[in-house]
């Protein structure tokens, strides 16, 4: 088996490529250091330490409790006299949907519709 040489101009072109490879990890390291040392801070309450914290606390949207007339439901599948207490007694409008499935073994076929639910 014989190996045949490499012209100066291919080791040049193998340095340059490894040249920006390295530059482009350089970059993204830096890049990356930079931004967790920038990121907002805050003083953990019960240890006085610095925290960094790149998200805000995920809190509910609602702000006070729900109504007596939503206890017990599941999320979304809610009756209108619930509905009506959280929008405030406006109409309400349909939001349940059920979806039925026909299917066709012989066409290897399924139609799936979807039929509104009066709460």
């Amino acid at each position: 088996m014989t190996f045949a040489q490499r012209a100066p101009e291919q080791h040049f072109r193998s340095l340059a490529i490894a040249t920006v490879a390295a530059a482009a990890i350089l970059a993204g390291v830096v890049g990356t250091s930079w931004s967790q040392t920038s990121a907002p801070t805050a003083a953990d309450p019960a240890t006085g330490e610095t925290v960094v914290s790149n998200m805000e606390a995920k809190t509910n949207r609602q702000t006070k409790p729900l109504p007596a007339a939503c206890e017990g439901q599941s999320w979304g599948n809610w009756s209108s006299d619930c509905i009506n207490a959280l929008e405030g007694n406006r109409a309400s409008r349909q939001i349940r949907f059920e979806t039925h499935e026909d299917r066709s073994v012989s066409n290897r076929t399924s139609i799936l519709t979807r039929v509104p639910i009066s709460t």
